[in-house]
C-alpha cells in the first residue's frame, strides 16, 4: 500500500509527473491527494481507481494545483459528491473525468460543467 508519505517523497523528487496510477490504494487518504495538487502541476493523468478514503477536499485539491489535467478516473470512489463538480469545470478545462458510479451525484450538479467538459459515468 501507498502512504501519505511515499506520495509526499515521490512527489517531491519528480515534481514533472505526467501520470500517476494509484489504482486500488485503498489507504490513500486526501492529505497525499494534497502533495499531488502542491507538487504536480504537469500532471496529465491521474488513476484513483477504488481508492476508498478519499473525498471531494481531495480531489478539489488536486484541481486547484494540476490544471493539464486531462484524464481522471475515481470509479469506485463513493465518497465522491457534487461538490467536486464545480472545482473540476473551473480548474481543468480540458479534463475528461470517469466519475465513480454509486457517487452522489445529481443533475444540479452537472449544471457546473464548462462546455469543454465531458463526464462518462462508470458502471
Amino acid at each position: 500500500q501507498v502512504t501519505k508519505d511515499g506520495i509526499q517523497a515521490l512527489v517531491r523528487g519528480c515534481g514533472g509527473l505526467k501520470a500517476l496510477f494509484l489504482k486500488g490504494c485503498t489507504q490513500l487518504e486526501d492529505e497525499a491527494l494534497k502533495y499531488i495538487g502542491a507538487h504536480c502541476p504537469e500532471l496529465v493523468t491521474l488513476n484513483l481507481q477504488t481508492c476508498l478514503q478519499i473525498t471531494d477536499e481531495g480531489l478539489i485539491t488536486i484541481c486547484r494545483g494540476c490544471h493539464k489535467l486531462q484524464s481522471l478516473c475515481a470509479s469506485g470512489c463513493s465518497n465522491i459528491t457534487d461538490a467536486i463538480l464545480n472545482a473540476l469545470g473551473q480548474n481543468c478545462p480540458r479534463l475528461r473525468s470517469t466519475l465513480p458510479s454509486g457517487a452522489s451525484l445529481d443533475s444540479s450538479g452537472l449544471e457546473c460543467t464548462t462546455p469543454n467538459y465531458g463526464i462518462v459515468r462508470t458502471t
